[in-house]
């Protein structure tokens, strides 16, 4: 039987290039590094898909081009995890086919907001 999580944190969250790095390394310490994808949407309405954290990061985050929403998605044999970040939201979605995974990676997630 599957499980899943659907968690909305309260109030405000930034993501600076040290803990979009820390997330993405928890994530490849935990799942194949291949099936971590950053979808990036900016505000001049530009998106796009890259597996490499440095991409985002060096995006150039000026007034009308910043990012306005990220998301980092993970699709393994074990789980199906999603973050959502964006200016006024913070969200965790994850399905997987064991409780012990669910629960642990929203844990360990929840530890970095």
């Amino acid at each position: 039987m599957a499980a899943y999580v659907d968690h909305e944190f309260e109030g405000g969250f930034i993501l600076d290039e040290g803990k979009l790095r820390k997330i993405s390394e928890l994530i490849q310490n935990r799942y194949d590094s291949e099936v971590l994808i950053f979808s990036v949407y900016r505000g001049d309405s530009y998106s796009y898909m890259t597996k490499e954290v440095g991409d985002v990061v060096n995006e150039d985050n000026d007034d009308w081009r910043a990012i306005s929403r990220l998301e980092i998605l993970i699709n393994s044999e074990d789980v199906n995890l999603k973050f959502n970040f964006s200016e006024r939201n913070f969200s965790i979605n994850i399905t997987g086919s064991n409780r012990d995974t669910v629960f642990f990676a929203i844990f360990r997630f929840k530890r970095i907001h």
